[in-house]
This record gives structure tokens, sequence and C-alpha cells, in this order.
């Protein structure tokens, strides 16, 4: 059972880092409200649900903050 869990988890990781990689496309920095305006115009989902991805991918170190703009965000894949 627990591979099953460790498959999903990384499964869902690689479609965040998906999903990262085309809305960082091109870009250095995107602000947390559009961060989530992206989110919930891409999969129709409400702010709660479109903050829950984006809390997700910090936890997964795919994005994280801005040292120089706080209330932005950065892509750390390469």
């Amino acid at each position: 059972m627990y591979l099953v869990e460790v498959d999903q988890e990384s499964a869902q990781n690689n479609d965040l880092k998906e999903i990262a990689a085309d809305t960082f496309k091109g870009r250095a920095l995107i602000s947390s409200k559009e961060l989530r305006q992206i989110h919930q115009d891409t999969f129709g989902v409400q702010d709660r649900t479109a903050r829950s991805y984006v809390k997700m991918m910090l936890d997964a170190k795919i994005i994280e903050k801005s040292n120089q703009f706080p209330s932005d965000f950065r892509l750390i894949l390469p």
C-alpha cells in the first residue's frame, strides 16, 4: 500500500512540475495573485483550491518565494 501512495505523490509532483514549467515559460517571476488566477482560469477552480496548488508547489520545492519581491514566486526547476 505504501508504494501506491508514493507513486501517486510522485505522479502528482510530476504534474505540478509540468504545470509550473508551462506557467513560468519565459517569465522569471509571477505574483501570488497572478499565479492563483492562472490556476483558476486553467483548471476552473476557486481561489481556495488555487492557493492549495501554490502551497503544494512550494512544499514540493518546485517554486519558491522571491527574496527580492516577497509577493512573487520564481520557478526552481531548471
